[in-house]
């Protein structure tokens, strides 16, 4: 169906490492999703502003309104037993080359692991960082203090224990040259 992109920050350390001039970052949600959002928002339920109410016996007291929603709908909003949910990954870029113009797409589906139940989106984020973690436990990154995401992925030695740490799970990504 439809999806509504709507600007998010994933790009963080890529603005100051990097000499691109044009990136986006957006997540996609379904339009019903947006609409509920912004209702929540300008009806207060997700502020951080404590307000007082009165409990069961009169008496004031302090609640925080997104503490009181996150906990209200924490059950109601959880997949329910064996319920499909997906996560859809593309990284698309735009290359000026002496050649002129080309584009490179990087691009994933993927979807809650039937066998053990992790969601999609905790196996596109677990998983790199696990990888990432077993690279420096072996020694196999040297540098010490931060290290970007720019400098992992601009090591081919890096990205390619990184795919392959991601094969071996069952996530592959599509790379197209156009």
């Amino acid at each position: 169906g439809t999806l509504v992109g709507i600007m998010s920050d994933g790009l963080r350390t890529l603005l100051d490492t990097t000499d691109v001039p044009n990136m986006a970052d957006q997540t996609l949600r379904y339009p019903a999703h947006m609409n509920i959002m912004k209702e929540f928002l300008k009806s207060g339920f997700l502020s951080d502003v404590p307000i007082s109410v009165k409990d069961c016996d009169g008496n004031l007291v302090n609640i925080v309104p997104r503490v009181f929603s996150e906990r209200i709908f924490a059950d109601d909003w959880k997949l329910g037993e064996g319920e499909d949910e997906f996560t859809v990954f593309v990284v698309r870029m735009e290359c000026v080359e002496k050649r002129g113009k080309s584009e490179v797409v990087y691009s994933t589906l993927e979807r809650r692991d039937k066998k053990t139940g992790a969601t999609s989106m905790s196996r596109m984020t677990g998983f790199p960082c696990a990888a990432v973690a077993l690279l420096l436990a072996r020694g196999d990154i040297g540098k010490a203090g931060v290290i970007t995401p720019e400098e992992i992925g601009g090591n081919e030695k890096y990205m390619k224990f990184i795919l392959e740490f991601l094969a071996e799970r069952g996530i592959s990504l599509t790379r197209t040259h156009n």
